[in-house]
């Protein structure tokens, strides 16, 4: 039998069609995944958005993908009725041997409630206990659920069982699945099972994700002794969409940090890896391990600040990097009792101070922030801050990125900061110029151009604190087909209070929820006029 040969109709064989089947004429999200793959292989912001998708789930609240099982694995636990492992197991041990469509109906209705995680390993325990048969009808239902069930739970304990099963030759397809973030973590635990190198297969499934899911396989990285992998992890490793502080300490500690910053010379990806990896150790309230966990915080330090300066040229990151460390060794908040058990005493903080100086006062940094704050950048958060630091108006230099990029939401999500009386109708001329209404009001799927209408919703947001301002984009906003735009502009001229309600803005709102379809907005707007 070829690989996924199975995969021609969505149901178990032994359906009926007149049989109600909860999974029934639903598309299966292996395939919806498979099918929205860029060149690259990643999944596109479409895919990313699965079928199944339920505003009601979880309370409503939105969560990124794999963002509801990672804050349960990492943060807290979801309650579940006491008897489900045992009902789960049960059930899998019937359709094992029995391969009853009932009992599959019964347990793929448990599963659609999407707690999975919560119970799955009790699952796997009691399993044990039973010693379940794969074969003949455990394999074939464990490929039909990561495979061609329609709901996420169901495809979830599909790669678990997948993974307990252990044949190769369903891993191309749990690869693939593992693309999606939804899926990482359940297939990153696969992988160790049914993979002659997992490491090297969750290495290169890191290349295709970005945010928790990334997060759970470097976490499974961290006992590596590959040394490539080594120096990946402090380079690229760290790097995610969620906190970078989820992972800087694993990836410290797992790559050597120490070690490789011991030699007399090295690579720029080293050096920026460190510097991030440091800061972010540096930072307060991190919900995971920080500064006070790292034992060769000072000695890397140091060893940071000596490369540092050694290098031929600075830009902006490295001013922002140097003072951080300064005011951290100069915080009278921190428990220098302890870290001082840990190197960091007054004297090695005092020579660090010392080395942070020099560099700070014989470097033309204010040449440097301004010359950069012309320039495109990844780094405008930072431009402006050195701004600010050393009373530099970097707003010249931000204008002319704003006008010159396409639609960076990075550079949007910063009009707040460079508003106020003076700026604010320049930036809305220019809001004006990018978001047209071909540009917001064309979308079908607004998901398709995620970057617009974030960006959209970041300089919406900056209206709020001037009244009257922008009512155009306001009035484009409320027929954006983005949701979010329609909130944020509901939001803002309720903040905008009763002495900016005019005719005309009691008018736009009148016709906005005339058109709305649905309902959560449609009573925002119903407020508006009931409350101005």
């Amino acid at each position: 039998m070829k690989l996924f040969s199975f995969h021609k109709k969505n149901t178990p064989s032994n359906f009926t069609e007149e049989t109600n089947l909860p999974w029934q004429h639903k598309p299966a999200l292996f395939l919806h995944i498979k099918n929205n793959l860029d060149e690259g292989g990643i999944v596109t912001s479409e895919g990313d958005t699965l079928p199944d998708d339920d505003p009601n789930r979880n309370n409503g609240l939105k969560w990124v993908s794999g963002g509801h099982d990672s804050v349960l694995s990492f943060h807290t636990n979801i309650d579940y009725p006491a008897d489900t492992p045992e009902k789960v197991a049960n059930l899998i041990a019937t359709i094992a041997s029995t391969n009853s469509l009932n009992k599959k109906i019964e347990l793929y209705t448990i599963l659609m409630t999407d707690n999975v995680l919560a119970y799955i390993e009790k699952v796997m325990e009691k399993m044990a206990e039973l010693e379940i048969q794969i074969s003949p009808y455990l394999d074939k239902y464990a490929r039909w659920l990561a495979f061609q069930a329609p709901h996420r739970g169901a495809v979830k304990l599909g790669i678990a069982l997948l993974g307990i099963i252990g044949d190769a030759h369903d891993k191309n397809g749990i690869l693939i699945l593992g693309k999606h973030e939804e899926f990482t973590l359940f297939v990153s635990v696969a992988i160790l099972y049914m993979s002659d190198n997992p490491e090297n297969d969750l290495w290169n499934m890191a290349k295709y994700v970005s945010g928790w899911g990334k997060i759970h396989i470097v976490q499974r990285l961290a006992e590596t002794a590959n040394p490539n992998i080594k120096k990946w992890l402090i380079r690229e490793g760290y790097k995610n969409d969620i906190l970078y502080e989820y992972l800087t300490y694993t990836c410290a500690k797992a790559g050597n940090l120490y070690q490789e910053l011991s030699a007399k010379n090295i690579d720029d990806k080293l050096f920026r890896g460190a510097g991030d990896i440091i800061t972010t150790l540096l930072n307060d309230n991190s919900p995971v391990e920080d500064i006070y966990s790292y034992d060769e915080g000072a000695e890397v330090v140091q060893l940071f600040i000596a490369h540092m300066e050694q290098r031929p040229s600075y830009g902006v990151v490295d001013f922002i990097i140097l003072h951080r460390i300064k005011a951290f060794l100069e915080s009278n908040k921190e428990d220098w009792e302890a870290l001082q058990q840990m190197g960091w005493t007054d004297d090695h903080k005092a020579n660090l101070l010392i080395d942070i100086h020099t560099l700070l006062t014989h470097i033309p940094w204010d040449t440097i922030i301004q010359e950069q704050s012309e320039l495109p950048s990844n780094h405008f958060w930072q431009i402006k801050k050195a701004g600010e630091m050393l009373a530099i108006d970097t707003f010249k230099g931000y204008l002319k990125n704003l006008k010159a990029a396409g639609i960076d939401p990075r550079l949007w999500h910063m009009t707040t900061d460079y508003a106020n009386q003076t700026t604010i109708d320049t930036l809305i001329t220019i809001a004006t110029e990018k978001f047209t209404p071909e540009r917001i009001t064309n979308n079908k799927n607004p998901n398709e151009e995620f970057p617009l209408y974030n960006a959209f919703d970041f300089f919406l947001n900056t209206l709020e604190g001037y009244p009257g301002k922008g009512l155009n984009l306001i009035k484009l906003a409320l027929k954006s087909p983005d949701r979010r735009n329609r909130i944020t502009a509901t939001k803002v001229l309720n903040a905008w209070g009763k002495a900016y309600h005019t005719f005309k803005v009691r008018y736009m709102i009148r016709l906005a929820l005339r058109k709305e379809k649905e309902k959560d907005i449609k009573g925002h707007l119903a407020d508006l006029l009931k409350k101005y």
